[in-house]
């Protein structure tokens, strides 16, 4: 179970990272859009889970399915 936990955080650290530097768009550019603290990308970005009030507000802001910031 823990792996398979780590492997949907790892997932979705490298997901954010991939879209957000798609975008060109900075942490602090990102964290005012979607309402958090650039620390609290920061520490997306290293593997912390966000809420899922966050995790809803990180995919509609990069206009994709909740599902792909974990695939």
């Amino acid at each position: 179970m823990t792996n398979n936990l780590n492997t949907l955080k790892n997932r979705f650290t490298e997901k954010i990272i991939e879209l957000r530097e798609s975008k060109g768009i900075t942490m602090s550019d990102f964290a005012s859009a979607i309402g958090v603290s650039r620390q609290a990308i920061y520490n997306y970005e290293c593997g912390d889970m966000p809420k899922i009030e966050v995790i809803y507000k990180i995919a509609k802001f990069f206009k994709v399915n909740i599902f792909e910031l974990f695939n």
